[in-house]
C-alpha cells in the first residue's frame, strides 16, 4: 500500500494533510457468504473478526450463542417480563426512600508513569476533557480483558464492571 508508506503530514498529493492513516498491520479475513445458521461456529473468531466479516448485529448475536451464561431472549420471554416495582414492591420501595445503599468500589491501586504516545492519540484523549487519564486507562483495561476467558476477573473476557 503506498498510503502506509509516506511520511506522516503528507496527503498523497504531497501537500500537508491533517491526519494521515497509518499503515494496516491487521487485515481481517473476507466473508465466503452468509453467516452460518449456527453462530456458535464462529467461537474461534474475535468480535472485531466477525464484526468485519459479518457485521455488528451478527458479531453480537455470535456473542450471545458463544457464552454459556446467558441466552437471547425470545417473545415469549418478553411476554413474561413484568415491572420490577410489581415483583419486589418492597425492594423498590426501599430504595426510593433511600434505605437501600450499595457498598461502595473498592479501592483502585494506581501508580504513576510515564508513557510515550503518538501525539495524535494524546491530542485525541485530552480533547475528551480532563478525565482523559481515566477513559485511556478505561480502554487500556477493556483491551486487557478482550478475548481473555481466563482473565483474573473469572469472566469470559469482559471487563469487570
Amino acid at each position: 500500500m503506498v498510503d502506509s508508506i509516506r511520511p506522516a503530514g503528507l496527503s498523497t498529493d504531497g501537500h500537508a494533510a491533517k491526519y494521515v492513516r497509518p499503515p494496516v498491520y491487521f487485515q481481517p479475513p473476507q466473508a465466503d457468504g452468509p453467516p452460518p445458521d449456527d453462530l456458535t461456529e464462529l467461537a474461534h473468531l474475535t468480535f472485531i473478526e466477525i464484526e468485519a466479516l459479518y457485521g455488528e448485529e451478527i458479531a453480537i448475536s455470535a456473542g450471545i450463542a458463544n457464552d454459556p451464561d446467558t441466552w437471547e431472549l425470545t417473545d415469549e420471554d418478553f411476554a413474561q417480563m413484568r415491572p420490577m416495582a410489581e415483583v419486589f414492591p418492597e425492594f423498590v420501595e426501599a430504595h426510593r426512600a433511600g434505605k437501600v445503599k450499595l457498598p461502595p468500589n473498592p479501592p483502585v491501586m494506581r501508580e504513576a508513569v510515564e508513557v510515550a504516545l503518538d501525539s495524535d492519540i494524546l491530542s485525541f484523549f485530552k480533547q475528551i476533557g480532563p478525565d482523559w487519564q481515566n477513559n485511556l486507562n478505561n480502554i487500556l483495561r477493556i483491551a486487557l480483558f478482550r478475548g481473555r476467558p481466563d482473565a483474573s476477573n473469572g469472566s469470559d473476557g469482559d471487563p469487570p464492571a
